[in-house]
């Protein structure tokens, strides 16, 4: 029988793993109610000035009083516990890719690693404040990568030529880009990774 390829999968945190969007808005209604910003929100906007009509300093008081909160408590995308413990289970190798850094809130890696704990997502490696993400795909050798963020997901295709999959978004659901894929839930995934670790001949 052919074993199939062992694959190192790069995953972004929020909106691919998470559903963090959905908290944000909650929260970034909530803001400007309290500082009263009369702004038509944009829930399909990624750059928060755009979506909420926020200033640099709006973005830095609202990271300090309600972004841990939000972290905490957001929701995961659906199956997608089960979905990565299967392709662990399988051989491959999880590494989790985020953005979140020391700017925006306290000890990223403190906070990330216990809600992936807590909420049964089984992963090898973290890491965070990832500027480039790129660079750490190239570093970990990551040769299949999930993300809900057009740029990031362009980049890597860019420098790696690997398999990259685009996790559909309210803000990116209009995007595209030549040989990225766009995915729509985790179940759909596990079938693209399936497909890309096909046995060796």
């Amino acid at each position: 029988m052919n074993e199939r390829k062992k694959i190192t999968i790069g995953i972004d945190l929020d909106d691919t793993i998470s559903n963090s969007n959905e908290m944000f808005l909650k929260y970034g209604k909530l803001y400007n109610e309290e500082k009263k910003i009369n702004f038509p929100i944009d829930e399909t906007q990624w750059d928060v000035d755009k979506a909420f009509g926020w200033s640099d300093n709006d973005y830095k008081e609202f990271c300090r009083k309600y972004l841990k909160i939000l972290l905490n408590n957001v929701k995961t995308k659906e199956n997608v516990g089960k979905i990565i413990q299967e392709l662990k289970n399988e051989g491959h190798k999880i590494i989790i890719i985020t953005a979140r850094h020391e700017e925006e809130i306290d000890d990223p890696y403190t906070l990330s690693k216990e809600w992936l704990e807590k909420n049964n997502i089984y992963f090898d490696k973290l890491i965070v404040n990832s500027r480039q993400k790129e660079i750490d795909c190239l570093k970990n050798d990551v040769g299949v990568f999930i993300d809900d963020n057009l740029k990031n997901c362009i980049s890597v295709y860019d420098k790696l030529h690997i398999p990259v999959f685009l996790f559909n978004s309210i803000y990116n659901k209009h995007a595209s880009y030549p040989n990225i894929e766009r995915i729509y839930s985790w179940d759909e995934a596990y079938m693209k990774i399936k497909n890309v670790a096909k046995p060796i001949s």
